[in-house]
């Protein structure tokens, strides 16, 4: 999908008239015919922000050439208001539209490939605030599904985000995959933050109930790569354990430790951040697994690397299904992030600010 016909000409020529608060019934608005701009801005960046500080801001860039779009929001300008409290998640789904999850503020937002919002749902609405708070969001078959703090996974309509049902799963849930028609999604604590250890599991075609898993102690990254689960987390002593889940049984095969970590061609890569709290210095350590040899390696795969990713806080890692750039996020929790861009062999190409704090979520266009 091309994302040709936005930002220049969207931010003057759209209309703000939207309802923030349910869809159209034509799940294809008419188009607002503006100027096709060139370059594209073909990626977007979710910034997480700060808690309570109201200061999620999404932006626009052209992965082709690195440059970032002159404005601090490009939903904001869009839209006409902000993003609000923690913009936790950003898909593309298959049916070319985008979701967003916003922890704080509590709702989910479809929006077009420019960033328009078309509808969303609150969930400090009516029945929909015993869901709790959104977390983590995926897409299959035209519906959408969201771990809520709740302690439930949320399904909702995607064509106009109109609730359909919830399951029941651990505490307090995070990050969510489908493998095989299945939901897995991973639990991290309780409200007085004891640790859970479930990963639940959910049948997409009866979505009624979950089955569970105990493989490892308060989890919250997942991942499939060659349809097998991977997850990571905390661990009972803050290492950030991450390993393999058998999908059959439920045991865990620990592989090694990461505070962050992406897939890419079948491996993934790892960096955990250990803190000497004498001295609040920081040290990354590099890793990979390669998934089909299951060969494990030590040691930074980045190549010419700036000198500050070797102690910087690394927050999150994204590859470009298009080109194979990888790309590693940092940041000070206080300040715009910084993304660091490397190339399909991994060597550094150049680096760039975010519009925003905690740089969380990519979503790639072409």
């Amino acid at each position: 999908m091309k994302m040709n016909k936005i930002f220049f000409g969207v931010l003057a020529a759209l209309a703000l008239s939207l309802s923030f608060t349910s869809c159209s019934d034509d799940d294809d608005p008419k188009p607002v015919p503006v100027p096709e701009p060139d370059p594209s801005y073909t990626a977007f960046i979710l910034n997480e922000g700060s808690w309570k500080l109201n200061n999620s801001t999404l932006t626009a860039f052209n992965w082709k050439d690195n440059t970032v779009l002159d404005t601090e929001c490009v939903y904001s300008d869009i839209n006409g208001q902000s993003i609000g409290d923690v913009g936790q998640d950003l898909i593309l789904a298959d049916n070319g539209y985008l979701y967003m999850s916003v922890f704080g503020s509590a709702y989910i937002a479809k929006l077009d490939e420019t960033g328009k919002e078309i509808c969303r749902a609150n969930l400090v609405d009516g029945e929909l605030s015993e869901l709790g708070s959104p977390r983590y969001l995926v897409y299959d078959d035209g519906f959408v599904y969201a771990s809520c703090y709740g302690n439930c996974v949320a399904k909702f309509n995607a064509a106009d985000l109109s609730y359909v049902g919830k399951v029941e799963v651990g505490n307090r849930p995070e990050r969510l995959v489908i493998e095989d028609d299945k939901i897995y999604c991973t639990s991290s604590c309780d409200e007085s933050y004891v640790a859970d250890n479930r990963l639940a599991v959910i049948d997409l075609k009866s979505f009624d109930k979950a089955e569970f898993f105990t493989p490892m102690y308060n989890m919250d990254r997942i991942m499939e790569v060659e349809d097998r689960i991977f997850v990571q987390g905390y661990g009972s002593l803050y290492d950030y354990p991450w390993g393999e889940v058998n999908t059959t049984t439920g045991e865990f095969t620990q592989i090694g430790n990461a505070s962050c970590w992406a897939e890419k061609d079948d491996v993934i890569y790892t960096v955990n951040g250990v803190t000497d709290w004498s001295t609040y210095e920081t040290t990354n350590y590099f890793a990979s697994y390669n998934v089909e040899t299951g060969k494990y390696t030590e040691g930074s795969f980045l190549v010419d690397a700036p000198a500050e990713l070797s102690s910087t806080s690394i927050y999150s890692m994204e590859t470009n299904p298009y080109n194979d750039y990888f790309y590693v996020v940092t940041t000070d929790f206080a300040t715009n992030g910084k993304v660091y861009v490397f190339d399909e062999n991994f060597k550094y190409v150049t680096n760039f600010q975010t519009t925003g704090v905690n740089p969380k979520t990519f979503v790639f266009f072409y």
